[in-house]
């Protein structure tokens, strides 16, 4: 028996990541669900400390305007072509 997914509205799954300390995991998962990409976890990595502290001074009761817009930062820098990328070993 397979599950249905549950499936949330944008704002409601921005709203959810607020004041909340991020994995690289979560972060995959909610860019691929918003923006509709493929992302992998090398791609959010390096990101992860950054866009938590970013997060962090977004006002939990009135600061979903402000939390799209560092999703919508952190989308973009991780579609551009130069984006920064982990080291090679």
């Amino acid at each position: 028996m397979k599950l249905n997914e549950v499936t949330v509205g944008t704002d409601v799954l921005i709203r959810n990541t607020i004041g909340k300390m991020l994995t690289a995991r979560a972060m995959v998962s909610v860019l691929n669900k918003i923006y509709r990409t493929n992302f992998k976890l090398d791609h959010t990595t390096p990101y992860v400390r950054a866009f938590n502290q970013a997060m962090r001074s977004v006002d939990p009761q009135n600061g979903l305007d402000q939390a799209k817009q560092i999703w919508h930062k952190l989308y973009l820098e991780l579609s551009h072509a130069n984006k920064r990328t982990l080291p090679d070993d």
